[in-house]
């Protein structure tokens, strides 16, 4: 992980030696920034009616554009230059996840306000982007939801109508890009810690990953 860590400040020393000559492109974004960058992402939706489960592409897209991402400090959409401590996060998550054999992450916080939802986001962003395999990142901070004010989404589905029985992925997710999927929550629920710790709750999301 060290040589991984210290090949990455060779990289960005490289690279800020390229902007100094100015390397950037049409938004004034460094050259070398991840492909898929926020404008590249088109609002397009899809019924999904008559999709499969798993269908990915019956999930209705959004769009993060660049003036949002940086209002949000969605670094991870901002360039190698800004989004590579999350990049680092990233290899640090999957070698341990990888090591205890889990599929599942919760980031969680002493006290509100502390940043879970952002880190959050751009984490599953960073993991987007690497490109090996699906992410769903669900705001399971029921008390307090913020994951859809930081995507500027302005009627978001309840996220705990997903965890009921018969419940469609599709009616409560969006996209964004190829394989992110996101599940934001509306409004503050009851007895969230009930709710988290259900037999049902951990079916529902058992039925998800498998779909």
């Amino acid at each position: 992980m060290e040589r991984l860590e210290a090949a990455m400040t060779k990289a960005r020393a490289a690279r800020s030696t390229t902007r100094a000559a100015g390397a950037t492109d049409g938004l004034g974004m460094p050259a070398d920034a991840p492909q898929q960058r926020p404008s590249e992402v088109t609002g397009q939706t899809a019924s999904g009616q008559n999709a499969a489960p798993g269908d990915w592409s019956s999930l209705r897209q959004i769009d993060i554009p660049v003036a949002l991402a940086r209002r949000k400090r969605l670094s991870a959409l901002l360039g190698t230059e800004f989004s590579t401590p999350y990049d680092i996060l990233r290899s640090r998550v999957l070698r341990q996840m990888k090591e205890a054999n889990w599929t599942r992450l919760a980031v969680t916080s002493p006290t509100t306000k502390c940043g879970k939802s952002t880190i959050s986001l751009n984490l599953a962003l960073s993991l987007a982007r690497y490109g090996q395999f699906k992410v769903i990142l669900m705001d399971f901070d029921l008390r307090h939801p913020a994951l859809a004010d930081l995507l500027d989404q302005k009627m978001p589905p309840d996220l705990p109508a997903l965890l009921q029985p018969g419940a469609r992925f599709a009616d409560h997710a969006v996209r964004f890009g190829a394989n992110l999927a996101i599940c934001t929550n509306r409004a503050p629920v009851r007895r969230s810690a009930e709710l988290l710790q259900t037999q049902a709750t951990a079916g529902a999301l058992d039925r998800i990953e498998e779909e």
